[in-house]
């Protein structure tokens, strides 16, 4: 029997027929034996963070996603696919690598084309950019750490005006790729994660006031307005408000607020 630790790939064993003192040089038998490493540690999915965010279309946002591995994995990766219908096709698909065997070992992200069928390199912390349709991704705001097994994407994203009004799913996979077979979470949907791209300011309704009736002239009142946006209290901008006979912006009670 013949003991093999910790080598890889094909060994050849070849046995000899010995007659008396005549060593035979005859080839008994030849065994092709592959012996393959143990399968790495499986990976685990972390957070995402902002669990429910909210922004404007082409404007900036900051999201993290984290997984652990095995703290002797040397070349984690982490595959985000961000899309109203969580496909790869048309969506905003990158994969993370914290040791790009493809860039130089440096922390790469690669962002994927419309029909996910090529990618884009941008090597995070430079000034470079990559896009498609639906996403821009900004290497400066961009970051990636790895300290024993914990591994933190945080990806700078613009979406495009094209999903304004859409709420996007999160599917993430994470993969040990130091040996093969890779050990993979196997992609997942993180059901509670979902950022809601705003859509057009369709503007805040009718205004409510109260009270309604009449009141003596020089005696005091109080008198109170209310309105609402669909896109949330934040996105009022000012409230006018005119107290006159004529509706009118002069010679009235003409009143000018803001939110803060």
């Amino acid at each position: 029997m013949t003991q093999c630790n910790g080598c890889t790939g094909y060994r050849d064993f070849a046995g000899f027929l010995r007659a008396g003192s005549l060593r035979a040089s005859v080839v008994v038998a030849v065994l092709l034996l592959t012996v393959f490493p143990a399968l790495a540690q499986t990976p685990v999915l972390g957070t995402v963070s902002p669990l429910n965010g909210t922004g404007l279309p082409g404007t900036s946002q900051t999201l993290t996603f984290t997984a652990t591995y095995a703290s002797s994995e040397l070349y984690p990766e982490l595959d985000v696919d961000m899309s109203p219908q969580s496909i790869p096709a048309h969506a905003c698909y990158f994969v993370a690598f914290y040791n790009s065997l493809y860039d130089g070992g440096a922390p790469t992200i690669y962002l994927f084309n419309d029909s996910a069928t090529n990618w884009s390199p941008l090597r995070v912390g430079t000034s470079a950019t990559q896009s498609n349709s639906h996403c821009q991704i900004n290497g400066a705001q961009s970051s990636m750490s790895y300290v024993s097994g914990a591994l933190t994407v945080t990806v700078n994203v613009v979406f495009s005006n094209d999903w304004a009004g859409s709420t996007l799913l999160f599917s993430e996979q994470a993969v040990a790729t130091s040996t093969y077979p890779y050990a993979t979470s196997g992609w997942w949907q993180i059901p509670e994660a979902t950022f809601g791209v705003i859509g057009p300011n369709l503007g805040p309704p009718v205004l409510g006031t109260a009270p309604t009736g009449s009141s003596a002239a020089g005696s005091k009142q109080t008198l109170t307005f209310t309105t609402s946006d669909p896109n949330g209290w934040g996105s009022i901008d000012q409230m006018n408000i005119i107290v006159s006979p004529n509706h009118q912006g002069f010679q009235n009670c003409f009143l000018y607020i803001t939110p803060t």
